[in-house]
This record gives C-alpha cells, structure tokens and sequence, in this order.
C-alpha cells in the first residue's frame, strides 16, 4: 500500500471525501480569546497581561509609555528658535 492510494482509502470511507459538513460562521468566531491592546511603542497588538511587547521589546509601563509632547510646546520653541535667529541675525548685520 503506498501513501497515495486514493482507492483504496475512498473504498473504505466512502462518506468522507463526498460529503463533509463545514463549521458554521459563527462557530469560526473566537470570542473568548485572550484581550489584547496596542503596544504604546510600536502600536502591534499584545497580550493584555504582557510586560513587555515581544515585537520591539519595549516594557509595557505607565513610566515607559512615550510621551506626547504638547503641541503649544513644539509651536513655542519653534518661535522662540525663530527669534533668537532673527536677532542673531539681525546682530551680525549692523
């Protein structure tokens, strides 16, 4: 008997290869799977409960999470570098 004997295995279980019944839909969906989020480092989603992201390897903790900086912060250095070029500027040409 070799590996492929198609026959041979129809002949046995003639039921099987015509008339197989597929899961339901609803069957197919999950549930009651593990809860997960959003690495706040590398956005993939993670377990839960995980300490740390197995994609980038970053600690998942209030104290690691990147901060957002304000925008009010990044527009007022912004202008405050714009200013202080200005003057240096303004400076080396009288």
């Amino acid at each position: 008997m070799s590996w492929n004997d198609t026959e041979e295995d129809e002949a046995a279980h003639p039921d099987d290869s015509i008339d197989r019944e597929m899961p339901d839909e609803s069957d197919m969906d999950d549930p009651d799977g593990p809860p997960l989020i959003h690495c706040p480092h590398c956005r993939k989603m993670i377990h839960e409960e995980s300490e740390w992201c197995h994609y980038c390897g970053q600690y998942i903790s209030a104290e690691d999470n990147p901060r957002e900086t304000p925008m009010w912060l990044v527009v007022g250095t912004m202008l405050g570098l714009l200013g202080v070029l200005a003057g240096a500027i303004a400076w080396i040409l009288q």
